[in-house]
């Protein structure tokens, strides 16, 4: 198993870079500029450093929040579910992943029909329970 960013909770710089990663792939993805949904700052400006949320983005109606886990499975871990940020009439899609080689593919698929297919909520729920099956 090949983890990206390994130290992006201990290092700084690494959890900066770890964050660039994300804000690259959703302007790859969707040929926009990205600016973040919900906060990632004390009210005394200083970072939280702890992936939740490492990335998060508002496009048009639709959130989506991505937190990233330390890195210690050693099998694939990324799972996802719709919900609604508090206070809001607006639909989320959380993504909680140990960001990984593995994991790439399903965070860009997720991604790609949250954001730039606009899937429709309930086939994206249905998607969701067929990708991680659950019932």
């Amino acid at each position: 198993m090949i983890h990206l960013y390994k130290n992006f909770l201990t290092d700084k710089r690494v959890y900066c870079l770890n964050e660039a990663y994300y804000t690259r792939l959703f302007k790859t993805l969707t040929n926009a500029t990205p600016t973040a949904y919900y906060t990632v700052h004390f009210n005394n400006g200083e970072k939280f450093y702890d992936g939740n949320p490492i990335f998060s983005v508002l496009s048009k109606d639709r959130v989506l929040k991505i937190i990233q886990e330390a890195p210690d499975s050693e099998t694939p871990f990324i799972y996802a579910w719709m919900g609604s940020p508090a206070d809001s009439d607006k639909k989320e899609l959380t993504i909680s992943l140990e960001l990984s080689k593995e994991t790439q593919i399903t965070l860009q698929q997720l991604i790609q029909k949250w954001i730039v297919e606009r899937v429709q909520i309930t086939d994206m729920e249905q998607y969701l329970k067929s990708v991680f099956n659950t019932l």
